[in-house]
């Protein structure tokens, strides 16, 4: 029997196998650095979505709780997640790596151009002409 990565009788380790082939298979177009900033998220927001659109059904089997703070009161809140938003992501170092390299570009972006350019004397004088 094959199971999809959405169906409700997929297990953990069926959704965690699938979501690392689906992730290989992205690999085959796309760098890793695309894929951590934008496939990923677009998937897991998917995944949210059916989920609170209800096309999508939690059940034990394919999802998970976790505890996390509210934003407003600070006081733990639980969430209940398809383990595909677990599992459709690189290991956290990755994205620590790709933070860090994120800021050396930054930090050479701004040794390079240290003041941000005034375009309103340009655009004065182009509307004035």
């Amino acid at each position: 029997m094959s199971f999809n990565l959405l169906s409700p009788m997929a297990s953990e380790t069926t959704i965690a196998e699938l979501a690392e082939a689906e992730t290989g298979f992205l690999e085959q177009g796309y760098t890793p650095e695309f894929i951590a900033k934008n496939l990923h998220p677009l998937y897991i927001n998917l995944i949210r979505d059916a989920v609170e659109q209800g096309q999508l059904k939690l059940t034990d089997t394919n999802s998970y709780y976790l505890e996390v703070p509210d934003s407003a009161t600070g006081k733990l809140i639980e969430l209940h997640q398809h383990y595909a938003q677990l599992y459709l992501k690189y290991e956290r170092e990755f994205y620590t790596q790709l933070k860090r390299s994120g800021s050396e570009v930054n930090i050479t972006l701004n040794k390079i151009l240290p003041n941000p350019f005034d375009f309103n004397p340009i655009s004065n004088n182009l509307l004035n002409s």
